[in-house]
């Protein structure tokens, strides 16, 4: 987990493995991987960071979402 300090003084990390990673079953560790991203950006999400443009590519004529 990292998080920004106030008044971006810097940044807080914390390591924190996740218990009986892996199972075995990919299907199992993507959804448990996916909520553990979900309770941290729920946690802080002023500070969640976009870094994939998904819809970089879309036709001529839709509007831009970026």
């Amino acid at each position: 987990m990292t998080e920004v300090l106030p008044d971006y003084e810097g940044y807080k990390m914390i390591f924190e493995p996740l218990k009986d990673f892996t199972s075995g079953d990919d299907a199992t560790d993507a959804t448990r991987m996916n909520a553990f991203l979900e309770q941290e950006i729920e946690r802080l999400p002023d500070q969640y960071y976009w870094v994939d443009r998904l819809f970089k590519n879309l036709p001529a004529d839709v509007a831009a979402v970026y």
